[in-house]
């Protein structure tokens, strides 16, 4: 049958084409299984009627990801502030207590320490590099639903605004999926790469794993911080702006590393670690970045290029 008969929501789910793979669906489907199998953990409320005699998996409030062997795990925030103590981790049919909880400011996850001590960790991807039209799976316990990455949102606000230390960059799929907050998104070799916020809103990895280190050394999220904002005057410019294409510097947080480094508002960064750009948005390059590391940018300044150090704190 042609795609026409079949009806319109084909049209819908194939509207982003996506990038080839490689092996069959059907490989790539069980391959993405296999490797989620014991990373991918339910998270249940042990107060829930359902479990007091036993624990059922789909009565689950939302998904953990194994990040360490000894049981440290990524799971959504919002589960801890609504259920707290009550909020349990379940692996191979037991149940699991959670013995701290560190909060990520920067994102809608925290890191848990649990009981656990023979988790399965499974591959972390390349989520940096993910973009649209690439091929992922949803999983979500048993249930994988195969999507497409349709779009991505980089930006704070419809000015094109965006600042170095908020974690705008989102991955949109193709189609919303019905899972418990926290699901595991992998790409089409079953790899993580980011965790669903919504239906159909992913959150890419690489944003929390720098916290990660930082709370087994610490104890606690440290993040680096850049203290500036930017317009993409690529995409909008004021009326009678100038025109330079990159990133215009619209405003500078006080004694921030940005300000010490000597950047100026009206300064347009032209490359970033020598990259132009539209590659990645800024906040990007921060949240991979560690205290004390430095970040180099190319800037337009009236008429003259300078290169500049700028070392986040």
């Amino acid at each position: 049958a042609s795609l026409d008969s079949i009806g319109r929501n084909v049209v819908a789910i194939n509207s982003v084409k996506p990038h080839a793979f490689p092996g069959s669906a059907q490989e790539a489907l069980a391959g993405a299984k296999e490797k989620a199998e014991y990373s991918s953990l339910p998270i249940v409320n042990i107060k829930d009627r359902v479990h007091r005699d036993g624990v059922v998996v789909s009565r689950s409030i939302g998904t953990a990801t194994a990040l360490t062997t000894d049981g440290w795990v990524l799971m959504p925030d919002s589960v801890m502030s609504v259920y707290g103590k009550n909020a349990k981790i379940v692996l191979g049919g037991e149940v699991h207590d959670i013995s701290e909880f560190v909060q990520d400011p920067a994102s809608e996850y925290g890191f848990a320490k649990t009981t656990i001590s023979d988790a399965r960790v499974g591959t972390f991807g390349s989520s940096v590099s993910a973009a649209q039209g690439d091929y992922v799976f949803v999983i979500s316990g048993e249930v994988v639903y195969p999507r497409t990455i349709s779009n991505e949102n980089n930006y704070d606000n419809e000015l094109s605004v965006a600042s170095g230390d908020v974690l705008s960059r989102s991955f949109l799929l193709d189609q919303a999926v019905d899972v418990p907050v926290g699901a595991m998104v992998t790409n089409a070799v079953g790899e993580l790469i980011g965790l669903m916020i919504d239906g159909d809103t992913v959150r890419p990895l690489h944003h929390m794993t720098p916290a990660l280190e930082t709370v087994l050394l610490d104890g606690e999220v440290n993040r680096a911080k850049i203290g500036m904002q930017v317009r993409d005057v690529m995409r909008i410019v004021d009326v009678d702006e100038e025109f330079r294409e990159g990133w215009r510097v619209v405003s500078l947080d006080r004694r921030g590393a940005a300000e010490k480094s000597g950047l100026l508002i009206d300064d347009v960064i032209m490359r970033i670690q020598g990259q132009n750009v539209g590659a990645m948005p800024l906040a990007e390059y921060v949240a991979t970045g560690k205290v004390d590391g430095q970040i180099q940018l190319h800037v337009q300044r009236e008429e003259t290029e300078i290169e500049i150090f700028v070392t986040l704190e």
